[in-house]
């Protein structure tokens, strides 16, 4: 889903490996930096998008994991957690809706 004439949009991405920094850089290097960014982020977010993380609070990256997997090292056992979609990211939710 994009925002604001697509400038910002909500992507599902399904990792085989990869880390926060990895999923960061992957993101970014196909123009599509995770809001907001500093390090990988290769220009601001435009004014809009910077004022709906403004009046979200948001005071973090725009990560989430909704589903989690991995076998356990020890016993081999197959563990998934998963995780509702976190407040504060809902919040920058509405207020990118309404760009």
């Amino acid at each position: 889903r994009t925002y604001g004439d697509g400038a910002a949009a909500k992507v599902s991405c399904t990792l085989e490996t990869g880390r926060t920094h990895q999923i960061r850089v992957h993101l970014a290097s196909k123009g599509a930096p995770c809001l907001p960014d500093p390090v990988y982020g290769a220009a601001q977010p435009t004014a809009p998008v910077r004022a709906a993380i403004a009046r979200s609070g948001l005071a973090r990256q725009t990560l989430h994991a909704a589903v989690l997997g991995f076998r356990h090292p020890v016993t081999g056992e197959a563990l998934r957690f998963s995780s509702e979609f976190p407040p504060d990211l809902a919040a920058l939710e509405v207020e990118l809706m309404s760009l």
